[in-house]
């Protein structure tokens, strides 16, 4: 996960964070594109969730398509992949809703379901990979965590630049 240094600050005093959907383009719907996600697997839209990027191989796409969000990296418990709070999905939430709504097609969005760190390293290699649905869709996996992320599921933070208050925050 991918987030600013103030943000961190804020996690580290006991503080939870939660992530929203937010219009990035005019005209864009970002309700009824995440809502066309939630309907397409038959799941309930939670109220507040953090959203989270997957990451097994960081490649250039996805450090660039990440790097909007913040320059503090958060490495997550990996026990958060298997539980009922966390959804992975084949690529950006708000794009596969698009694609579903532009197309009409429902068959875009797939949920990542597996059972352990290689078979995810190995099923989201074959979503990057294929030509066909189900498939990786925009540059990186997003997982939704139905709930705040707190301080207690972080296990490492890397920072991309040389900063003294996250020294002072972490230290």
């Amino acid at each position: 996960m991918n987030i600013e240094t103030h943000e961190l600050k804020y996690l580290l005093q006991g503080g939870g964070f939660y992530a929203s959907d937010q219009n990035a383009l005019e005209g864009e719907d970002a309700k009824a594109n995440v809502s066309a996600v939630y309907a397409a697997l038959k799941l309930a839209e939670p109220e507040f969730f953090a959203s989270l990027a997957v990451r097994i191989d960081l490649g250039a796409n996805e450090r660039d398509a990440l790097s909007k969000y913040g320059g503090v990296t958060l490495e997550l418990a990996t026990q958060l992949l298997f539980g009922d709070d966390l959804v992975v999905f084949n690529g950006d939430v708000k794009d596969i809703g698009f694609k579903i709504n532009d197309l009409g097609d429902p068959g875009w969005v797939f949920r990542v379901e597996v059972a352990s760190l290689p078979e995810l390293a190995e099923r989201l290699q074959q979503l990057s990979r294929s030509r066909t649905k189900p498939r990786l869709v925009g540059n990186y996996f997003e997982a939704r965590l139905h709930r705040k992320l707190t301080v207690r599921d972080i296990i490492k933070v890397h920072s991309k630049y040389e900063h003294p208050d996250l020294t002072a925050l972490c230290g």
